[in-house]
């Protein structure tokens, strides 16, 4: 028997949280502008400038993060190595510290740049989503992976594996 593949098979809950991200920054956009308060303060070349290297270290991260994933998925292989090393949710976290704050600085808004929780929020149900579905997949090898790598924000010292 064949199983019909499904979309979060394929690409996890991510696209639904990405485009709620996008929802909640056009809405803090619009509030902002309404209310007058969409300014930074400081020099807008350089919010452009961080903006733009904000934007490329994210842009790297989440396609190196992303060319690994239809691996592991066609191959039904745990993938603990690389940026998946560092943290569980390598793409998300690029979303939610890099990509999403450098539009908030294109854009000059400071509710946009405070709408980075929402994001992070959002995500962080996406990933705890997807973690019910890979525990599933994968049962105590991810579960074990989880006690060893944190989901966003890596550690400042990684732990020694044991064996």
């Amino acid at each position: 028997m064949v199983r019909k593949t499904n979309i979060h098979d394929i690409v996890g809950t991510g696209p639904l949280g990405f485009g709620l991200c996008i929802l909640v920054f056009i809405t803090f956009w619009k509030i902002g502008k309404v209310a007058g308060i969409t300014s930074l303060y400081g020099d807008k070349l350089l919010h452009n400038m961080l903006a733009g290297i904000l934007l490329c270290a994210g842009g790297i991260i989440f396609y190196t993060a992303f060319r690994a994933m239809p691996i592991s998925k066609h191959n039904k292989c745990l993938v603990t190595h690389g940026l998946y090393s560092y943290v569980r949710h390598p793409r998300y976290a690029a979303i939610v510290f890099l990509i999403y704050p450098a539009f908030a600085l294109l854009v000059h808004s400071s509710l946009c740049l405070i709408s980075t929780l929402a994001a992070y929020a959002i995500f962080r149900l996406s990933a705890v989503l997807e973690e019910h579905k890979l525990i599933q997949v994968f049962g105590q090898d991810y579960k074990n992976y989880m006690k060893e790598t944190p989901g966003f924000i890596p550690r400042l010292r990684r732990r020694q594996s044991r064996l």
